[in-house]
């Protein structure tokens, strides 16, 4: 019931096979390098499957696990779906860091320059909104 919501304004698009690559890992069990997380802010952040585990649901190709996402308005936004028991796994304090700066063009100009396009995120949980 609950996704974190990235959204592309203006002229871009996300690339929907880089994507898979920034939100997966190299091999079933291993670390997730493109995001880190910490059920209660002061246990360290880490990308280890466990911990990844309480916030996103996981699907699985029976080689390597990525977090379950979808991309739609046009490519413009990016859906992370959150796990179902988010809520009792992960408490005040939480934290989520997406590592963007390891997604590897994740990101294209569809026209324009990278000056007119902007990256929100927010967080829907049970179909109310906020965002940053």
């Amino acid at each position: 019931n609950g996704f974190i919501v990235l959204e592309i304004q203006g002229e871009g698009q996300f690339n929907d096979a880089e994507i898979r690559q920034w939100l997966s890992n190299s091999i079933w069990g291993r670390p997730f390098p493109g995001l880190l997380v910490s059920s209660n802010g002061v246990v360290e952040k880490t990308s280890e499957l466990v911990e990844v585990r309480r916030f996103f649901k996981i699907i699985s190709d029976g080689t390597k696990m990525t977090i379950d996402h979808t991309i739609d308005n046009n490519g413009k936004r990016l859906r992370l779906a959150l796990a179902s028991d988010v809520e009792d796994t992960a408490i005040v304090n939480s934290e989520v860091e997406l590592r963007l700066s390891l997604a590897n063009q994740a990101f294209k100009l569809t026209s324009g320059s990278q000056g007119t396009v902007a990256l929100t995120a927010g967080a829907l949980w049970n179909a109310s909104y906020t965002a940053d």
